[in-house]
């Protein structure tokens, strides 16, 4: 493969992606596929692989693929997840993952002008925890990642994503995106805050950004 197929395909972001937190075990394999399936395109646009707003579409149509999955519809995430491979609920369960990743992200940084965030839970936990030589489980890690600030928010939306079914459910996310279907493809507009909004998540990083951006330094 050449360098410019490699750095339009989804895979190694992903599977990278998966390094910037512990494996929680394989009950809670939503978890750590959801993070990495949130966060495979935002990579890439943050590095100037996609244009964000492709980034935002590809997201998007990862939440439709796992709506429209046959495997596991009707079932809570707490009954499927343990059982995903055996069930190949693959999408479903992955992107059920990632709009819990997604909600947190949005509901945190509307909550706080941006001060906290996603990206901000990473660091703090990667300088606290994360050389710990075993990996916590979900619960566990959403405590820690809910030191940063507002644990009601973590606690809230990891009720609602156990509990509910499973399925990508956006809660305000989209309002405070500016993102909006329309048809079988979406609309991205809003006004200046969910543009801002947009760009804080998905946005190219300044080298000297991007090298410290999940990590103490």
């Amino acid at each position: 493969a050449g360098l410019a197929g490699l750095n339009d395909d989804w895979r190694g972001f992903h599977e990278f992606a998966h390094l910037l937190i512990p494996f929680p075990g394989r009950d809670d394999i939503w978890f750590s596929e959801g993070f990495a399936s949130y966060y495979q395109h935002l990579l890439q646009s943050r590095t100037g692989i996609l244009a964000p707003d492709e980034a935002w579409r590809r997201i998007m149509a990862g939440f439709r693929r796992g709506l429209d999955d046959p495997a596991g519809r009707g079932r809570t995430l707490s009954e499927l997840s343990p059982r995903m491979r055996r069930e190949r609920a693959y999408r479903r369960v992955y992107w059920t993952g990632a709009a819990f990743f997604l909600r947190v992200d949005t509901r945190l940084r509307a909550a706080t002008a941006h001060r906290l965030s996603l990206d901000a839970a990473l660091a703090s936990y990667h300088a606290c925890c994360m050389r710990r030589t075993r990996g916590p489980d979900a619960a566990a890690l959403v405590r820690e990642l809910g030191r940063t600030g507002l644990p009601r928010i973590w606690r809230e939306e990891w009720k609602r994503t156990l509990e509910g079914p499973a399925e990508p459910r956006f809660g305000n996310a989209l309002d405070l995106l500016g993102i909006r279907a329309d048809g079988d493809g979406w609309i991205l507009d809003g006004d200046a805050e969910a543009r801002r909004m947009r760009a804080a998540i998905a946005a190219p990083r300044a080298r000297d950004q991007a090298r410290g951006y999940f990590s103490a330094e």
